[in-house]
């Protein structure tokens, strides 16, 4: 299973859980929850770097709405999608 579209491509991601993915599919809140898969360098030592000036993170993270998505047939996990074009930066 592929875990980056920097082309726009779809991010298949299995949400572990039924509950997170009812909570996250809920339509009875005022805000809608967002899920935001964050992709990390396999070396942990890669993941963060700070300075005075910056906190960087490094590779990427896709967001996506589940507001009134379908309930789920499975017991626990729901594969879920992100498209790649909603990549989490700056401007969004």
């Amino acid at each position: 299973m592929p875990n980056l579209a920097a082309d726009g491509k779809i991010v298949p991601y299995s949400l572990v859980g039924i509950k997170r993915y009812d909570d996250l599919r809920a339509e009875t809140l005022a805000t809608p929850r967002i899920l935001v898969v964050l992709f990390l360098p396999k070396d942990e030592l890669e993941w963060l770097e700070h300075t005075e000036e910056a906190l960087s993170l490094r590779k990427c993270a896709y967001w996506v709405s589940l507001r009134g998505a379908e309930p789920s047939e499975n017991s626990s996990a729901q594969t879920v999608t992100c498209p790649g074009l909603r990549s989490l930066t700056p401007g969004d």
